[in-house]
């Protein structure tokens, strides 16, 4: 007996109930069938209308909210997914003509000069790293056409970085104060605060005033919590790396640097062109790992040790991860991108300044220290004849300050290189201007 259908019929009932009110009643369970339907379909379409109008109401309480940040940020995301996708689609420059590589290296890195003030260079490898101090390397014929120590096994990283080609003249220039953009940075500032009670650090617009507010060009401590530390954290860490020999033990640094307040627990605050803004310092560490400012490798002690004891089985997996652990068995290193970026002498240089800086400043205190004593002595002779005295004794005791630090500077210059264990090593000097 061939099963009743039941569904045709009713899906042919099911109608809105305007037009139930209009069709003809064939049946009494047709009514109730098309009646029921009916009803759940007002209550889908209510439902449907209360979710169109929340939505509707969300999207106008989005705009009246924000709608200018909010389009602001939404032509930006745009903007950076149009340069990534055309980026990718050209990424082979050379699909065929890898030998040209060279000429139009050199033609890129003059448009990059003139333009951006920025030069293309080529990381080193790290049998290239392996290298530096070992003296007899640092001809300019030597000089690799990118920034690196030709290999002569022809080895190349294939890794390259954009750096700064600016004139340290001109840099130099540029941190010099000026009383004009102190001034109007500071307006800026008050602009600010009396407009937003609460001024947030790491908005963009209390960004850019403090960066105005800054007495030079290059103002490296007002460019947002966080620009300048990161940087200067680093630098202190390369040149204790340097100082050792070029190699440390974890335990080690973290030893040296515990002093400084630099402890596992202490937070470090980057750029605000970073997606994350403050991490603990261990993560700091691996975060300049990635950038290929630092290196951490396993220490030659250690990879012995662990050598000697691959033959006993899952002993020597245990082994492998205690030393992994362990302080002891790791080492920090210089990474390809401070080689190129700062360069050994650069960081010895900058931690012989802080060091001259602070001895000279002691050495002026007690003279003026001394010269207040004497003057003290000298209250019957002639004012003028005094102020007279008093100038030209400060003539010389700046003549005699400057002499001393240029020595204390010559000297603790060779302790560093002694330190290190060769010579020390400049950034690389990148393509010819061409």
């Amino acid at each position: 007996m061939p099963p009743k259908r039941y569904s045709a019929k009713r899906s042919s009932q099911v109608a809105p109930s305007q037009s139930q009110s209009q069709a003809p009643r064939a049946s009494q369970a047709a009514p109730r069938a098309s009646q029921a339907s009916g009803s759940l379909t007002q209550r889908r379409r209510r439902v449907v209308e209360e979710e169109e109008e929340e939505e509707e109401e969300a999207e106008q309480e989005g705009g009246d909210d924000g709608e200018d940040g909010g389009t602001a940020e939404l032509e930006r995301r745009v903007a950076l997914l149009v340069r990534l996708a055309l980026s990718v689609e050209h990424t082979r420059v050379f699909p065929n003509g890898g030998r040209s590589f060279n000429t139009v290296l050199l033609g890129a890195n003059h448009s990059l000069r003139k333009v951006f003030g920025l030069e293309l260079v080529e990381l080193m490898t790290r049998a290239e790293r392996d290298k530096v101090g070992a003296g007899g390397t640092n001809d300019e014929e030597d000089e690799g056409r990118t920034g690196r120590k030709k290999n002569k096994a022809g080895a190349s990283s294939k890794t390259y970085i954009l750096r700064s080609a600016l004139d340290p003249a001109l840099v130099t220039l540029a941190t010099k104060p000026d009383p004009d953009l102190g001034a109007a940075g500071d307006l800026d500032l008050e602009r600010l605060n009396s407009k937003n009670k609460i001024v947030n650090p790491d908005e963009e617009e209390t960004v850019a005033a403090a960066s105005r507010a800054g007495s030079s060009i290059l103002g490296w401590d007002v460019g947002g919590e966080g620009e300048g530390d990161w940087y200067n954290v680093m630098c202190i860490i390369l040149g204790l790396i340097l100082v050792n020999g070029r190699s440390v033990a974890d335990n080690t640094l973290r030893g040296l640097i515990k002093p400084l307040g630099l402890t596992p627990n202490a937070e470090m605050f980057l750029p605000i062109s970073n997606h994350r803004r403050r991490m603990k310092f261990p993560e700091f560490l691996t975060h300049l790992t990635k950038l290929g400012y630092l290196e951490r490798v396993r220490a030659a002690t250690a990879i012995g040790a662990t050598q000697q004891v691959k033959k006993r089985g899952r002993q020597s997996q245990a082994t492998a991860g205690d030393d992994e652990e362990d302080g002891a068995t790791t080492e920090w290193k210089w990474g390809s991108r401070a080689h190129a970026e700062l360069g050994e002498r650069a960081v010895a240089e900058f931690m012989v300044e802080f060091m001259v800086e602070r001895a000279i400043k002691d050495a002026a205190r007690q003279l003026r220290r001394n010269a207040q004593t004497q003057g003290g002595d000298e209250e019957d002779e002639d004012e003028e004849n005094v102020e007279r005295a008093e100038r030209n004794e400060r003539e010389k005791d700046k003549a005699a300050l400057e002499a001393r630090a240029e020595k204390m500077r010559e000297a603790m210059m060779r302790d560093v290189e002694r330190s290190a264990g060769g010579h020390l090593s400049d950034a690389g000097k990148g393509v010819g201007a061409g």
